[in-house]
């Protein structure tokens, strides 16, 4: 069960990568984004020039956090955590459900706001948060006797 754990917590690892990929090099805002302002592009750019590209710039830098932490826990997670080193398993369970908690927060927020047009994937982040609680415990470090 150690094993598939592993293997779990990499896959969980890939696709949090992706998913900070994905806002990493975005260039248009997201249509949910879209959807929870009720304007377009266009529509932004006509009340302020700035509005865009700032909005852009932290989509960048969600993505880039979300891309760290994907990074950070298939390291940890194919290095110490599958040797059985305790360090690895407490940065992991310190490092994921933070953020995943605040995202499924704030997105199910933006989600329940939205009456017509796409919205943002909170189940996302809520499955990753739900999958990596359940698997993290098999992967707990047992002392050698």
């Amino acid at each position: 069960m150690r094993r598939l754990s592993i293997y779990i917590l990499a896959i969980l690892s890939l696709i949090i990568m992706f998913w900070g990929l994905m806002y990493l090099f975005r260039i248009h805002i997201m249509n949910y984004h879209v959807a929870y302002l009720a304007m377009t592009e266009e529509q932004l750019n006509a009340v302020d020039k700035n509005i865009v590209p700032l909005y852009l710039t932290l989509m960048k830098i969600m993505g880039a956090c979300m891309l760290a932490i994907g990074a950070t826990t298939l390291v940890v997670t194919v290095g110490p955590l599958r040797r059985g080193q305790p360090w690895g398993w407490w940065s992991l369970i310190t490092l994921l459900p933070v953020p995943l908690i605040v995202t499924s927060y704030l997105t199910y927020q933006v989600a329940s706001q939205i009456s017509n047009g796409s919205r943002p994937p909170f189940w996302l982040a809520l499955g990753i948060l739900v999958v990596f609680l359940a698997t993290i415990g098999f992967c707990y470090p047992r002392k050698d006797k």
